[in-house]
This record gives C-alpha cells, structure tokens and sequence, in this order.
C-alpha cells in the first residue's frame, strides 16, 4: 500500500513540475481588471496587457482585430486555419518604446520570450521581469494603429478583440510562426476589450 501511495505522489510531483504555466491580465492604472466571460470593461485611457509564463513557453502571438471572427470561435479551431491569418508578424521595434497597439485581423505580434537581434537580447514588452521560475511581460497601450489611423487609446470607438496562442518552444528558444502547428500550441487565450462611455 505505502509503495502505491509513493508511486502515486511520484506522478502528481511529476505532473505539476511539468505543468506550463501561462496567463494573461489585463490591468489599468495599475489594477487588474476582472474579465467577465471573457469581456474586459476599460477607460479610454491607457492599458496594459501583462502575460506571466514559465520557460517552457517558446513563443507567444497576439493578434488585436476589431473583428470577432477569433474571439467568436471555439478553441478546438485548426492552427493551419489561424496560420492563414495570422501569417503576417507586425515589423515593429524592440521595447515597444511607441507604447503602441497594431489592431489588424491579419496581423500578429510577436510579444516573447526574448529573443537575440545580432548578439542583443531583445523583446516586445515594456517591461520583462523573472521573478522566480516566472516571467511577467508587460506591454503598455497609449496608442492603436489600425492601418489607416493611429491614434490615442482615448479616441477609440470600437471593441478590440485579442487573441493569443502561446507555442511550446523548439529546439531554439525562439519559436517562430513556421511552427504554428497544433502539436506546438500549449494555450489560447481570447478577450473582448470594451469600453466604458
């Protein structure tokens, strides 16, 4: 019986130190906000987007749209089907100095982990911070570039709909959009960002 029981604490001890760990906050002056079925309720003013993942995480995708066609389906959706619109990374500078949102349904940032640009590491946060075994990433909103507009948060008059997949890594740290295959994606996250009047 003892050896049972040791076997079976073995395998939970085993589970939970391989367990991926990924989440994603969306936070305002400073304060999480609560997402209620997956709608967040904002100020037009500035945001964050704050994503907290372990080192099993190899890469992490967000796609902000004003259309819902991802927020709206189920996540059981084929990852060649998203990669079809997803296909296209947002050519943007490390850092996000621009503290900028790009809002396009065929767009995709590339938020982390970090990655090395000519012997530099670098990534798309404001802020990338490991405390512990965690990393929390935050990326800072003040202004949306929708193709044809850019502008402050304070000007927005529609929903944004975020939607982001989180790849395991590969054989390099950095796991690129080649490998956006359904074996690779350990987490889809989806929220409605809505805004108070």
């Amino acid at each position: 019986m003892k050896s049972v029981l040791l076997a079976y604490f073995l395998l939970l001890l085993s589970t939970f130190a391989n367990a991926q760990k990924f989440e994603v906050k969306l936070k305002q002056s400073g304060e999480d906000v609560k997402a209620v079925n997956e709608t967040a309720l904002l100020q037009k003013e500035n945001f964050e987007i704050e994503l907290i993942f372990d080192n099993k995480i190899g890469g992490i995708y967000v796609n902000a749209a004003y259309e819902d066609q991802f927020y709206l389906s189920d996540n059981s959706l084929p990852v060649p089907e998203l990669k079809n619109y997803l296909g296209y990374k947002v050519a943007e500078y490390p850092f996000n100095f621009d503290r900028i949102l790009y809002v396009d349904l065929e767009t995709v940032h590339y938020m982390g982990p970090e990655f090395e640009y000519k012997g530099n590491k670098m990534h798309n946060f404001n802020t990338l911070e490991k405390k512990g075994k965690l990393f929390y990433g935050l990326r800072e909103v003040s202004n949306i570039n929708d193709r044809s507009n850019e502008f402050e948060v304070k000007d927005i008059k529609k929903p944004i709909y975020l939607y982001i997949v989180a790849l395991k890594k590969n054989k390099n740290k950095y796991t690129s959009m080649d490998n956006l295959k359904d074996e690779n994606v350990l987490f889809r996250k989806k929220y409605k960002i809505d805004w108070k009047q």
